[in-house]
C-alpha cells in the first residue's frame, strides 16, 4: 500500500483537527497506509481514529520543537505525501518537505486576515511573513472555501489559481447511524422552546462572547436555549461570561 502521512499539531477539538480525523480514516478506506503524525497526542479526538490509521507522536510541546524529529520520520519512511492543515504546521511541513524531497500538500481552514486579527506577540508580526515566502514552495496549497482561497490569495500575494478549493470531508460512513440517533439532552427533546445550537472551537476568532451577549439580549423578549458544544482555550473566560 502506498504511505502517505498527515501532519496535524494535536487531537485537541477544532474544525482543523477533526477534518484530519476524517481524512484519514477517509484515505485507509480507499487502502492507502496512512500515518497520522502529531507533535503532541493530547486531544478528544484521539479516541475516534480509525483503528488502521497509524499514530506518530512526536512527543513535543510545541510545532517548532518537532521539526527535527519530522524531517526523521520522512528520511526514514519515505511517504508519497504529507498533508498539513493549521499555518504554523504548514510552514514546518513544507520545510521538512524540502529538505526531504517529499512533496506537501498544506490546506488553510480559516480566514487568513481575520485569524492574525486574534494573534499577538512575535507570532503576529513575523508569521504572515514566514506564511508569504514559505507557502509558494509547496506542493499544492487547499483551502476549505472560495473565501478563504480569495482571502489567503490577497492577503499572502498567492496567485489565486495556485489554490485548490476542496470542501471539508464531514460526510463519514457513520453519519447517518449518527443522525439516527435520538439525542438524550432534555433540552432537545422538548420541542416548545427554540433551541440555538453553536458549534466550534472555543478561541478568539469563534467569538462566542458576542454570541453570549447577544442571547442575554434576546432572552428578555423570548424563551430559548443555548448550546455551545466545543473545546478550545477560551473556555474558563466563556464559561465565567
Amino acid at each position: 500500500m502506498k504511505k502517505l502521512a498527515l501532519f496535524v499539531p494535536t487531537l485537541h477539538g477544532g474544525g482543523a483537527e477533526r477534518v484530519m480525523v476524517n481524512l484519514a480514516s477517509g484515505l485507509v478506506s480507499l487502502g492507502y497506509n496512512v500515518n497520522l503524525i502529531v507533535a503532541d497526542t493530547h486531544g478528544v479526538f484521539l479516541s475516534q481514529i480509525d483503528p488502521a490509521v497509524h499514530i506518530i507522536d512526536l512527543k513535543q510541546p510545541r510545532v517548532l520543537f518537532a521539526l527535527p524529529k519530522l524531517i526523521g520520520y520522512l528520511i526514514k519512511e519515505k511517504p508519497i505525501g504529507l498533508i498539513s492543515a493549521l499555518d504554523y504546521a504548514n510552514i514546518i511541513a513544507i520545510i521538512a518537505g524540502r529538505l526531504t524531497q517529499v512533496p506537501v500538500v498544506i490546506s488553510e481552514h480559516s480566514t487568513h486576515s481575520n485569524a492574525l486579527e486574534n494573534v499577538t506577540g512575535i507570532k503576529a508580526k513575523i508569521l504572515p511573513y514566514l506564511m508569504q515566502f514559505f507557502y509558494p514552495n509547496a506542493h499544492a496549497v487547499v483551502a476549505v472555501s472560495d473565501g478563504v482561497a480569495k482571502d489567503l490569495s490577497s492577503a499572502l500575494k498567492l496567485d489565486i489559481r495556485t489554490i485548490s478549493v476542496i470542501p471539508n470531508p464531514v460526510i463519514t460512513s457513520d453519519l447517518p447511524l449518527k443522525a439516527a440517533m435520538i439525542p438524550k439532552h432534555p433540552w432537545l427533546a422538548n420541542k416548545t422552546v427554540p433551541l440555538i445550537l453553536a458549534v466550534g472551537r472555543l478561541s478568539p476568532p469563534k467569538d462566542f462572547s458576542t454570541l453570549l451577549h447577544a442571547f442575554s439580549l434576546m432572552i428578555h423578549t423570548r424563551d430559548a436555549k443555548l448550546i455551545i458544544l466545543g473545546e478550545g482555550e477560551d473556555r474558563s473566560p466563556l464559561e465565567q461570561l
